[in-house]
Formats: C-alpha cells, structure tokens, sequence
C-alpha cells in the first residue's frame, strides 16, 4: 500500500483511495488504484404522536403535530426540520367533526425515504349551540303569552349542525315563572339561558 484514506473514513460517506503496488525481482513495479464509494442507503424513520383529538374551538394545527414528532437516521442529524405532510384528509377538515389523518414523511441528504408516519386526528364539536332572543317578557293574566309563541320568538343556531327546529323546552314547577330552554346536539340537550315570564296586573 503506497497510499489509502479509507481506514480513517469507514464510517464517512464519500469517495476514497486505496493506492497499491507490486514489483518482482527484477523491480518490474505495476501499481493499482482502488476507489471505494461509500453511500447511506438506510431510510430514516419517524416516530411521535399516533393519535390526536382537535377541538373546534380551538383546532390543531400541522406544526404541533409535527413538534411532537421524532426523526432518526444512521448519519445524518436533525432531520426534523426536514418532516413534510406527504398525504392530508385533515387540514380541509378541522373545522368539522370527524376522523382524519395526516401523513408525514422525510428524506435524509441522500435521498433515502422513510415510510410515511400516519397520524389520525378527531375533531370533536366543543363549541355549545347559541339561542337568541329576548331573556325577559311582559304579558297579561287575562290573556298570557303562551309557552309556543316564546318558542317561535327564539332563534337556535350552531356552527356545524342545523338545530333550528331541535328547540326544546323545560318547564319549572307550578307557581315558579321562570322557563328554560335548550336545544338539541347530537342527541345531547344543553340549557343555554333562561327566559322569565313576569305575569303583569
């Protein structure tokens, strides 16, 4: 060996030289030269998050998921700034309940792929249905406003789910004006506000 800078590199991608030569007796000298090639060819592999749930009111976004996401590699280091959604279902429907998924996937420096890292996130609707109208009314005893005309009065409306007809109402005990009315969600009732009925002379 006249010359080499592999030994020192075996673990260094790149190109390398190993020089030899050989002579006889007669000092007849040949020399070879040997290049060696050193290449990754390991994928690197994602780990993190599996699965995810996004509120409404407040939805989750690709970078958080991404932050809670781990990159390794063979060789090279700090490949999660490197992360990119290679598939989405989820980004056109954070804003509507559901189940969806995110796929993110990297490619080292020598582009070797990983396989894709899926995330499956639901939405979930945290956000109570709004009634609108009036919370205080003024009627006579001999002609009293009836329970149905305050329902007509009211207005119920929610950011997903159409509930203008699941008004409902919830009557107190006998002598105890005050009403109350909810609306419907999913099959969930929730009671948004009071409305009192003051009997007028």
């Amino acid at each position: 060996i006249i010359y080499e800078n592999y030994s020192a590199n075996t673990h260094m991608i790149g190109v390398y030289t190993i020089m030899l030569s050989v002579h006889d007796s007669l000092n007849n000298k040949s020399t070879l030269t040997i290049h060696i090639d050193i290449e990754d060819t390991t994928p690197p592999l994602i780990d993190g998050v599996q699965d995810y749930i996004s509120y409404l009111s407040e939805p989750l976004n690709i970078e958080q998921i991404k932050a809670q996401t781990l990159v390794t590699d063979n060789y090279y280091k700090n490949l999660e700034k490197e992360l990119y959604v290679c598939e989405d279902t989820y980004s056109q429907n954070k804003h509507k309940p559901g189940i969806y998924y995110v796929f993110l996937c990297v490619n080292d420096l020598s582009n070797n792929y990983s396989t894709p890292f899926k995330t499956t996130i639901e939405v979930k609707d945290d956000i109570k249905p709004i009634i609108e109208g009036l919370d205080y009314y003024t009627t006579s005893i001999s002609s009293p406003i009836s329970i149905q005309e305050i329902m007509y009065s009211l207005a119920a409306s929610d950011s997903n789910i159409d509930i203008s007809e699941n008004i409902y109402k919830f009557l107190s005990t006998a002598g105890d004006f005050s009403k109350a009315v909810a609306v419907s969600e999913n099959e969930k009732i929730n009671i948004i506000k009071k409305h009192l009925i003051f009997i007028g002379l």
